[in-house]
């Protein structure tokens, strides 16, 4: 085949893609292109994610997503890569860094949509972040480590693509939510996960979504009540249990309305407005921050149940 030839086929597959796109009623814009056509690294190029193939080339993975295989790869869009903040762009100029980041974008094997199984975990090419395949809404919608995949089953030679909405960026250091709760900003959080004996669960396999409010939050409290809350290790574990969920809800899977039912059994309500996400009434400070056993939502604002507080004395004790 000639280069001219070549051209005109590669172009004849982003036609058909966004033709796809545009008349697909198919659940989060399912494509399967028919026949192998390129490897990895080309069709990624050629689907216009020309930001991820420049840091593959960089990272020199370029040369191993043009190997044999096979792999599954998700590929942020050049948007994706766009709306990182910038402290998180300029990380990407780490050569290493950016190796670790999109290493977790991949996979070994061929592995589509319709194997997908809620709460799945995939090994990513680096071994420390594994990649969490959720499913939502009655399966309409999927995400992988919480970013929202807007194209499926993409076929190459080598593997198959899928197209996600963010960069997949989890930080291997704090691993679990415990580990997260030993960042500075949890330092209530983190009290209340030792002195409630919430280590092991926080820990665990199990998958959990934790809203883990930070310091700020807590110093809302009146400040008589907060000392009395920390003499008392059992109000303390009712009010951590109040802040878990279990399974996994990443803020691409929540609905407008939704229910969330703590660990303690009370009801936390979601409201989106806008694509902002609230969860009773408070605002998600930073939203899906991805732990090896679930997720965490930071808020501002403390979930406490209702009537604990006042129902705390001085003769409290642990």
């Amino acid at each position: 085949m000639s280069v001219q030839e070549l051209s005109i086929l590669r172009l004849s597959i982003v036609a058909c893609i966004f033709l796809t796109l545009e008349s697909t009623s198919a659940p989060y814009g399912i494509l399967a292109i028919q026949g192998d056509v390129d490897n990895i690294v080309t069709l990624a190029r050629a689907l216009g994610a020309t930001t991820f193939v420049s840091y593959l080339t960089t990272t020199g993975l370029n040369t191993t997503l043009a190997g044999q295989g096979p792999f599954t790869v998700f590929v942020p869009t050049n948007d994706a890569f766009e709306n990182l903040s910038d402290d998180m762009k300029d990380n990407f100029n780490d050569t290493e860094f950016a190796r670790t980041t999109l290493k977790y974008h991949i996979t070994s094997g061929r592995h589509y949509k319709s194997e997908f199984q809620d709460e799945e975990i995939l090994i990513s090419q680096d071994k420390d972040l594994p990649i969490r395949i959720n499913l939502y809404k009655g399966g309409t919608v999927l995400t992988a480590s919480g970013c929202a995949v807007s194209l499926t089953d993409i076929n190459a030679t080598n593997g198959v693509l899928h197209l996600v909405d963010r960069v997949m960026v989890m930080t291997p250091e704090f691993g679990s939510v415990s580990g997260l709760l030993s960042f500075p900003i949890f330092r209530f959080m983190y009290y209340g996960m030792i002195d409630g004996n919430m280590t092991g669960l926080l820990s665990g396999h199990a998958p959990i979504t934790v809203f883990a409010p930070n310091d700020a939050a807590f110093q809302k409290l009146p400040p008589d009540q907060f000392k009395k809350l920390y003499k008392n290790g059992t109000a303390i574990r009712r009010m951590m249990r109040n802040h878990i969920v279990r399974g996994t809800f990443f803020t691409a899977g929540m609905y407008n309305g939704e229910p969330l039912n703590t660990m303690e059994g009370q009801t936390l309500n979601v409201a989106m407005t806008n694509g902002n996400v609230t969860v009773n009434d408070a605002p998600l400070v930073i939203p899906d921050w991805t732990c090896s056993n679930g997720v965490a939502h930071v808020t501002a604002t403390v979930f406490m149940p209702p009537g604990l507080l006042e129902s705390l004395t001085d003769d409290d004790v642990r």
